[in-house]
């Protein structure tokens, strides 16, 4: 029988914010694999909280929640740490997936949580999260992964997904990080970075990258930076848009096209082009807005089957 958090039972273990982080232990879910919660200071029964995911690296688990523990103090959210078989979690083996969906959907029947999550890994982390955003995009807010070792660039690696265009996401990797992950791999890691990239770019993807100079394959200060910032759109800004998405596909449900024409005029974002060396906000702020606007314009024009919602 999975074990989870109630609301009553965090704001007990949580009493003490100075010691919300460690007194955590490790739970069992419903497929018998370890997870950690970790929850705010204090809990306010009545609210609903962002759920962080932080997924662990390559022979990790999920204690500390990939680093993200601390968030509960600094960004007032849970934080969940699953633990995954290390034999192929990274490409969604070993029904990876699967055990995330349950989990989330078990923990939000005692526990009150935004939609979406926001997903977070470095390295084998990183090869989970960004392919679980391009296979369930309607559970995903936003999306930070940091020099996996694989990228969904196509075949047997997966495929980049039409419907998580609208969902901000970060990548980066250092520009000394030239081994592959395995041998098998057809790019080094930078390479295969800058290949999801060019695919990025081209599919009209929300995104934001950097390529740390003088960094192998290590998290760093540009990668903390690129968290925080997809972060901040994916609880702002992004949240927001995905709302007037929502409403204009409500009206024109309703057979109300004159209304939902009028939002669009109000909704489109205005997107200045990019030229060279470009700040990683600004580069998110635009493609987030282009990929808002054309979002807006299949609606209008009945593609559903490649709409962000």
């Amino acid at each position: 029988m999975i074990r989870v958090f109630s609301l009553v039972a965090c704001l007990l273990i949580f009493a003490d914010s100075a010691r919300a982080a460690e007194t955590v232990a490790v739970h069992k879910d419903s497929m018998g694999r370890d997870y950690w919660l970790y929850a705010p200071p204090k809990v306010v029964p009545t609210r609903d909280y962002w759920l962080v995911v932080g997924v662990h690296g390559y022979g990790g688990n999920g204690d500390g929640a990939a680093g993200l523990a601390s968030w509960t103090k600094q960004r007032d959210c849970f934080v969940l740490g699953p633990s995954f078989p290390n034999n192929g979690y990274q490409l969604l083996l070993q029904d990876s997936d699967t055990q995330l969906v349950k989990l989330i959907e078990d923990l939000r029947k005692t526990a009150r949580f935004k939609p979406r999550i926001f997903l977070f890994g470095f390295s084998g982390g990183a090869q989970f999260v960004h392919r679980f955003t391009q296979k369930y995009p309607t559970l995903v807010a936003g999306c930070a992964a940091h020099s996996a070792g694989t990228w969904a660039t196509g075949g047997q690696w997966g495929e980049l997904n039409p419907e998580a265009r609208t969902i901000p996401l970060v990548i980066s990797c250092g520009q000394r990080d030239t081994e592959k992950s395995v041998p098998q791999a057809p790019f080094a890691r930078i390479e295969w970075a800058r290949q999801f990239e060019s695919q990025l770019s081209a599919g009209g993807f929300a995104y934001a990258s950097a390529y740390p100079k003088d960094a192998g394959h290590a998290y760093t200060a540009e990668a903390t930076a690129l968290t925080d910032l997809c972060f901040k759109y994916a609880t702002g800004k992004s949240e927001t848009l995905s709302a007037q998405r929502a409403e204009v596909a409500t009206l024109l449900a309703k057979g109300n096209k004159l209304g939902a024409e009028a939002l669009v005029a109000r909704s489109k974002v205005r997107v200045a082009a990019l030229g060279p060396n470009v700040r990683p906000e600004a580069t998110l702020e635009m493609s987030l807005g282009a990929a808002h606007n054309a979002a807006l314009e299949r609606l209008m024009s009945g593609d559903k089957g490649k709409t962000s919602k």
